[in-house]
């Protein structure tokens, strides 16, 4: 038998935190990026194939590259 590595994927972002399953929860959380975060599952979409935690990981730093440091 094979295993499946299933990770779940946490943001805390203003002192909340919200579950990461897929492009629209992120979406929720970032409206105002809803075009670059488009843009990136674009970009990378083999990258989310091969290593969904890599693909999370950059993700969210470029979009913490977007926000104003009054936010981070």
């Amino acid at each position: 038998d094979e295993f499946k590595e299933m990770n779940e994927f946490y943001l805390k972002y203003k002192n909340q935190y919200y579950k990461i399953g897929s492009k629209s929860d992120i979406v929720k959380i970032f409206p105002m990026y809803k075009s670059e975060i488009k843009k990136y599952y674009n970009s990378y979409a083999q990258l989310e194939e091969s290593d969904k935690n890599v693909f999370i990981e950059n993700l969210i730093k470029e979009i913490d590259s977007l926000i104003p440091n009054e936010f981070n």
